[in-house]
């Protein structure tokens, strides 16, 4: 095999190796851009179970600022266990009423 054939051999491979990773780099963003999509599906979607789908966007904003505020004050601990209690207990509900 001459020096010719090595180097452009060589270059086969390497350019295989970039596609592969290439390749991974793209399945790799692909799951990452689903991951957030279902994020973001989940929490429209206790939006809706809240109540709140016929409020206006900025109301629904101007309510999580407020909550996010809450949950960074002296008192943000005692909130975040008193909502962590009320939403579990609504999704307990939920699944009751499923299994009925």
């Amino acid at each position: 095999m001459s020096d010719i054939e090595k180097i452009a051999a060589a270059l086969k491979r390497e350019k295989q190796r970039q596609n592969r990773l290439e390749r991974n780099l793209t399945l790799q963003r692909e799951q990452l851009r689903r991951a957030d999509t279902r994020r973001k599906i989940k929490l429209g979607g206790l939006t809706i179970k809240a109540g709140l789908a016929n409020e206006s966007t900025a109301v629904i904003l101007g309510l999580l600022l407020e909550a996010q505020e809450t949950l960074n004050s002296e008192l943000g601990q005692q909130y975040r266990e008193r909502w962590y209690k009320r939403g579990n207990a609504a999704f307990s509900e939920d699944v009751k009423k499923d299994s009925s």
